[in-house]
């Protein structure tokens, strides 16, 4: 008798608490899954509030902005050496549900501008382990040229926060810089890489 009535008190429990119990399931799954987390952010991206959007600011005279990143074949690249090109780079890890979040809309593009030799992408991994880092995109099947973070990258341009991500213009000056997830698939923005290549 005792069990059917913690039975029936346990489902009275449940009836009168089902939004809590959700809430709680909600928010265990944005704690301990990162692939939830990141469905979420992406579902806020489709919204259009997160788009972004490069600022119409006049070129700057000067040597533009200039530091290397490593490449997964162990080639270093400078910054300086791609003048003459729109630059974009993008900071993230596997483990980080905003990169999680934004990275099929840079897949989106990527895949719009791959070809475009006015343009290079370049994707910085902070993960420990490079491979972990491979893991992750094989498993997504994202195909994106990998780079390495080799230190020395001014704090104006990458702090630490990820996901960041920057534009460099053709004369190697900063052009936007973006702290958290954004989308970067939109109309409008792809339009604006476009400009940057025109200017």
């Amino acid at each position: 008798m005792t069990k059917k009535n913690d039975r029936t008190t346990a489902g009275q429990w449940l009836r009168n608490h089902w939004g809590s119990v959700i809430l709680i399931i909600f928010i265990a799954l944005m704690v301990f899954s990162p692939a939830s987390k990141a469905w979420v952010m992406q579902q806020l991206l489709r919204t259009g509030l997160f788009n972004a959007h490069v600022a119409d600011t006049e070129r700057k005279a000067g040597p533009g902005v200039d530091f290397s990143l490593g490449l997964k074949d162990g080639r270093t690249i400078r910054m300086s050496s791609l003048k003459g090109k729109v630059v974009f780079i993008n900071f993230w890890a596997s483990w980080c549900p905003p990169c999680r979040a934004e990275f099929p809309g840079m897949i989106k593009l990527y895949n719009r501008f791959k070809d475009d030799d006015r343009i290079i992408f370049l994707f910085v991994n902070e993960d420990d382990n490079l491979q972990t880092a491979e893991e992750y995109l094989n498993r997504e099947n994202y195909q994106l040229p990998l780079a390495l973070n080799q230190g020395g990258i001014p704090s104006a341009i990458y702090s630490g926060n990820l996901p960041t991500t920057i534009v460099l213009d053709k004369t190697g000056q900063l052009r936007y810089r973006h702290e958290g997830f954004a989308a970067y698939d939109s109309p409008e923005f792809m339009a604006q890489l476009e400009h940057l290549v025109k200017e």
